[in-house]
């Protein structure tokens, strides 16, 4: 059964575990010391939609599984940007560094994930 507590913020980590994202935090509460663990978030940045065939182009020749998803976001320039979701963190990371070594702009990528999730 899941109930609400509230807790002080101890520690937060994410890391790969199996191919999938695993995000844990360490909250202290009234009750002790309690640790959430959340599997399978999706890491993301966010690509300006006007670079998207660019990035495609990229990312396939790089072999990397990823979600483009154009959910209406804009840069604070109004420039339209799409969000790219991966499996893994590795991935991610994989691909911020290939995207920029082809010139392709890439946005939230400085985000750890277990960060916004928060």
């Amino acid at each position: 059964m899941n109930t609400l507590q509230q807790g002080f913020l101890l520690t937060r980590h994410s890391w790969d575990r199996q191919g999938r994202s695993e995000i844990v935090y360490w909250l202290s509460t009234d009750t002790g010391p309690v640790r959430i663990q959340l599997d399978g978030e999706r890491p993301l940045f966010m690509v300006p939609t006007a670079e998207r065939e660019q990035a495609r182009l990229t990312l396939n020749h790089a072999g990397l599984a990823y979600q483009w998803a154009e959910l209406g976001l804009q840069t604070l320039g109004q420039a339209a940007v799409a969000v790219v979701y991966f499996n893994n963190i590795k991935s991610q990371q994989q691909a911020v560094e290939r995207l920029r070594q082809a010139g392709v702009s890439v946005f939230e990528d400085d985000i750890r994930l277990h960060e916004r999730f928060l």
